[in-house]
């Protein structure tokens, strides 16, 4: 039995963020508001993974409520990925203490 491939859920499918998306966001996290740019990198059914470029890179669990608020930007997925590997680099010294799931997001 051959299934067709619906476009509209295909399209549905990369308009809510399943994709890899640099984005800038503003929230309120731990008692402060926040400016910042991140990487949302897989989107689940409850939480967005989501590495923020801040030191140390890292990559934290966002409600999907919160995440369908931010703001894509207009800037070359290639080179955000690139700017955040020399920014782990920097600050773990190496590829190899850098935690697993930066290492399975970036590298």
């Amino acid at each position: 039995m051959v299934q067709c491939v619906c476009w509209e859920m295909v399209l549905n499918f990369f308009e809510k963020g399943i994709a890899m998306r640099v984005v800038r966001t503003f929230f309120v996290r731990k008692d402060r508001c926040e400016h910042r740019h991140a990487l949302v990198v897989e989107r689940g059914r409850k939480w967005s993974k989501v590495v923020f470029v801040d030191q140390p890179i890292r990559v934290e669990k966002v409600d999907n409520k919160i995440a369908d608020d931010f703001a894509d930007v207009d800037y070359p997925l290639r080179k955000a990925k690139k700017v955040l590997r020399d920014m782990c680099l920097g600050f773990y010294g190496s590829k190899g203490n850098a935690p697993k799931s930066v290492k399975t997001y970036l590298f």
